[in-house]
């Protein structure tokens, strides 16, 4: 989150950058992180919108944390 803010990292962050986190979900290593966020990045904001409501469900982000990301 705070590289993004900064404007760095993806080009689309650059031009729209986050607001706050809505989910955040393990994984056992980068390659498989990675596999899922292209996986994710394929599907429509309905399916991504539901993914998070599912990840943050399965994995809280606590408020404090929240706070933290928020660029409220």
């Amino acid at each position: 989150m705070a590289a993004h803010r900064r404007g760095r990292g993806a080009r689309f962050t650059k031009m729209d950058p986050p607001v706050r986190l809505l989910a955040a979900k393990p994984f056992p290593n980068k390659i498989e992180a990675l596999k899922i966020e292209r996986q994710v990045k394929g599907v429509g904001a309905a399916h991504k919108r539901a993914l998070a409501v599912d990840w943050s469900q399965q994995n809280p982000i606590d408020e404090r944390a929240q706070k933290a990301l928020s660029l409220d």
